[in-house]
């Protein structure tokens, strides 16, 4: 881990934040089950017959993800260079696990089991090219946020030059991901549905 720079006080905390997020993601989805899962329009019986067929604009799609996913890495790589990059960064982890809990935890009231399928399915393979380049990147943000940027942050030299690096190199994986999201996720999505 140290070789590429990951801090294991961040990955721990992390981790930590991700599972709370998720845990009351489930739970609120469970607390709200009967007005929640009936409004998720996105999982009811009509779209995922009509998905089937859809066909998707996938130039379209990346450009409308890019903007979605980008804004983020801007905002929290701006973040760091400030006191309230590390807050930032954990509420964005807790956020993520929120989001992955309520996705799991509609799928699952909606479809049954299959809705642990329907979930992994849109989340792949696109979280292959977002896990780690969020990993990578969060934890340069906390390493840089904590002090130490110009010692550890991918390894030694300007701190300020590697922080610029950092966001550089999670633009090229969030591409990826976005790349994959776009082309990849709809077509095994539409096998998937083929199976539920």
């Amino acid at each position: 881990m140290k070789k590429w720079g990951m801090d294991a006080g961040f990955l721990r905390s992390a981790a930590v934040l991700l599972i709370l997020g998720m845990t009351v993601g489930a739970m609120v989805v469970n607390a709200m089950a009967d007005s929640s899962a009936g409004r998720a329009g996105i999982l009811s019986d009509y779209f995922l017959r009509q998905y089937k067929y859809l066909e998707i604009d996938m130039s379209g799609l990346f450009l409308y993800i890019l903007g979605k996913r980008m804004k983020w890495v801007f905002l929290l790589w701006i973040a760091g260079f400030t006191v309230i990059g590390i807050p930032c960064a954990a509420v964005y982890v807790t956020w993520m696990g929120f989001a992955a809990g309520v996705l799991f935890g509609i799928a699952v009231l909606k479809l049954g089991a299959q809705g642990i399928l329907f979930s992994a399915a849109a989340l792949l393979p696109q979280c292959l090219l977002y896990v780690p380049a969020w990993m990578f990147f969060l934890n340069g943000i906390y390493v840089w946020n904590s002090g130490r940027g110009g010692e550890r942050l991918l390894g030694s030299g300007n701190g300020t030059a590697r922080y610029f690096l950092l966001a550089a190199l999670t633009c090229l994986l969030m591409a990826l991901g976005i790349l994959a999201e776009s082309s990849l996720n709809p077509w095994l999505m539409k096998q998937v549905l083929r199976i539920l």
